[in-house]
């Protein structure tokens, strides 16, 4: 006598399949949305930085699109009139998500003559939005350009990117502030240097080190911002 096994497939209930089927489709819309919207990022040309910040305010994926579209609507409405270049529309979406840059006057290396005219006539620098907040910067701000090593025992390299807060003229900083100073004589324009503030009588200011950094005793001493933070680049 001969036995034979039959196979027999057993399947699942009608409703396990149709659940089945509906995690797989939305499994699939899941991975089409996030690829349309790596497809938008090479097109509109987010930035790394803005992209993570954007993923982070939009959650989930389908947010970003939705975000588009409604835009796209508008402007194919006429209800919003940007230039029309690529560069207005990221932007549009940048500031329609909340991720706004933050510009600032770049009063480079040196800066000599009025200190007004100088940010008035800089060039920008301009920081993200999740830089500027973690290094807690401010519109009002300047950037600066370390010059010289006199700063390197603070940490502070030539080259380095600096970022300073200016003051009003009531403003006094601690000891061991690293501060903007401005040097003045009649008839010539002023100069600045990067320090850190010891005394304002007499005027006295230190180099990185700690050690005390010879002003010119006939000029006019004071310290018109102060150090927020710096970048070095590696």
């Amino acid at each position: 006598m001969v036995h034979m096994s039959l196979g027999v497939a057993v399947m699942p209930p009608l409703y396990q399949m149709g659940r089945t089927r509906k995690l797989v489709a939305a499994g699939d819309r899941g991975q089409k949305k996030e690829k349309e919207n790596r497809d938008r990022k090479k097109e509109i040309g987010f930035t790394d930085s803005e992209w993570e910040q954007i993923q982070r305010k939009l959650s989930p994926t389908e947010a970003l699109a939705t975000v588009i579209q409604n835009l796209t609507v508008d402007w194919a409405n006429g209800n919003i009139t940007p230039s029309g270049d690529m560069e207005a529309y990221r932007n549009l979406i940048l500031s329609q998500v909340g991720v706004d840059d933050v510009t600032l006057p770049d009063l480079g290396a040196v800066v000599c003559g009025p200190l007004k005219e100088a940010v008035a006539e800089a060039d920008e620098f301009t920081l993200s939005d999740d830089v500027s907040t973690f290094l807690k910067i401010q519109e009002e701000d300047w950037a600066f350009d370390a010059e010289g090593q006199s700063m390197e025992g603070a940490g502070i390299p030539e080259g380095a990117k600096v970022f300073l807060r200016p003051h009003g003229e009531r403003w006094r900083p601690s000891r061991g502030d690293i501060v903007l100073v401005e040097v003045s004589r009649e008839d010539e324009e002023p100069t600045y240097t990067l320090k850190r503030f010891r005394k304002s009588q007499p005027f006295e200011v230190e180099d990185g080190d700690g050690e005390l950094y010879p002003l010119p005793e006939d000029a006019n001493k004071k310290a018109v911002a102060e150090l927020v933070a710096y970048m070095v680049s590696k």
